[in-house]
């Protein structure tokens, strides 16, 4: 049942607005118990034999809906259950109540962009790159033979790999069966969603073994600040590691349907040069939001930073074998990230809202696209990770066009 065929006008539902804890609200709901009635008669002679769950549920869309209409300021979180309070219930017999509460800010405090810098790369497509990828792609195409001897250029590793700061017990994320073929020297290795120079250096010429431990950093593009550039350790859990033997240049023309040679290096030079700019425009976005998170003033709702918080704590437990509860500096740089993942957040709500920023779901799948060429996977692979949380696929692209609607209003200089 949608808000336009209700059967009763929502106008006369009751609904108290009380601010609490700045940017809090509390909503109380009342729907009078001949309304209720109402509309139990208007299902049952619709046939539709509503169950105490979802007809509270149904009350509760109802008052929700017009609550928003009536609060008079935006919203990043939404009307959410008052904490402590019971679940409601819906009766024939008797008005529906509950309590809510939302948080509230106003479009009106936006602060200039002026003073934000941020510093441009330059990243050129040399023969050379377009040599290396003749060469991938050489291997992409070629023959899976079983391994033999040490590590060496093309050899595909699949390995549970997780990465952890030097010093500390924290594991900053663990990821599972991922598959990273073997580069030459001077190629950026991308696991996850992280660039991670020299890797291929240190795996080529290694002996097989079940685990490898590789020395790094915490990528300069990691979510949490403090511990971007630290040094760091990969652990590869090896499951499988098989060899390819590499395509010839004629079989790779056939493979991809490219009439020559010279059309294929235009379009690898097209495809690393889009690559590319893939890279630029992440860098610059984390340092736009790196200023937007100086200049925005925002008030979070404890209530939101204890829930996300609390979910995080209870991740990090889930994923490690043999901790039954972090410690102290755990939590904190747990509640750390938590708050600055929020703040990062509510910006791009209000900058959309601000912009009039619209994604739809072509944009999305752009979005997988280009992860799927930076982590060069397939984009189907991609879309699997996020099947879960496509909220945040969502939320990448409106950070993107967020940094395309603010170019012209930012200053850019040489890196």
């Amino acid at each position: 049942m949608k808000p336009a065929d209700t059967p009763i006008d929502p106008k006369e539902i009751i609904i108290t607005f009380t601010e609490i804890d700045p940017p809090d609200y509390k909503v109380e709901f009342e729907i009078p118990q001949r309304l209720v009635k109402r509309i139990y008669k208007k299902l049952k002679k619709g046939g539709l034999n509503y169950n105490e769950h979802e007809m509270v549920a149904l009350l509760v869309r109802i008052c929700i809906d017009e609550g928003t209409c009536r609060l008079d300021r935006e919203t990043i979180w939404g009307f959410m259950p008052m904490p402590g309070d019971p679940r409601p219930v819906s009766s024939i017999n008797a008005p529906f109540t509950f309590t809510s509460v939302t948080d509230t800010f106003s479009l009106d405090d936006i602060p200039s962009f002026d003073s934000i810098q941020i510093k441009k790369l330059h990243l050129e497509v040399t023969n050379d790159l377009i040599e290396q990828e003749i060469e991938a792609q050489k291997l992409e195409c070629g023959t899976r033979i079983p391994h033999k001897g040490t590590l060496a250029i093309g050899d595909e590793i699949t390995a549970n790999i997780s990465l952890a700061v030097d010093g500390e017990t924290r594991t900053l994320f663990e990821l599972e069966n991922v598959q990273l073929q073997l580069q030459g020297s001077g190629n950026v290795a991308v696991i996850g969603q992280f660039p991670y120079e020299g890797l291929h250096e240190q795996l080529l010429g290694l002996e097989l073994s079940e685990k490898i431990v590789l020395q790094t950093q915490v990528p300069l593009s990691y979510g949490e600040e403090s511990l971007r550039g630290k040094s760091a350790t990969l652990t590869f859990q090896v499951s499988s590691v098989e060899s390819i033997k590499p395509a010839s240049l004629k079989e790779v023309l056939k493979q991809y349907g490219t009439p020559n040679e010279t059309v294929l290096r235009a379009q690898i030079k097209s495809s690393l040069q889009h690559n590319f700019d893939l890279e630029k425009d992440l860098v610059m976005l984390n340092q736009l939001y790196e200023s937007l998170i100086d200049i925005f003033d925002i008030d979070i709702p404890q209530r939101i930073i204890q829930a996300h918080f609390s979910k995080q704590c209870e991740s990090t437990l889930k994923h490690s074998e043999d901790k039954k509860e972090l410690t102290e500096e755990e939590k904190t740089d747990i509640l750390s990230q938590s708050t600055k993942f929020l703040h990062r957040q509510s910006i791009t709500t209000r900058l959309c809202r601000h912009l009039d920023i619209k994604v739809n779901e072509n944009e999305i799948d752009n979005q997988i696209r280009n992860m799927a060429a930076r982590r060069r996977e397939r984009p189907e692979d991609v879309k699997a990770d996020f099947i879960n949380n496509m909220g945040a696929v969502r939320n990448m692209c409106a950070e993107n066009k967020i940094l395309l609607a603010l170019k012209k209003r930012i200053t850019f200089i040489d890196a």
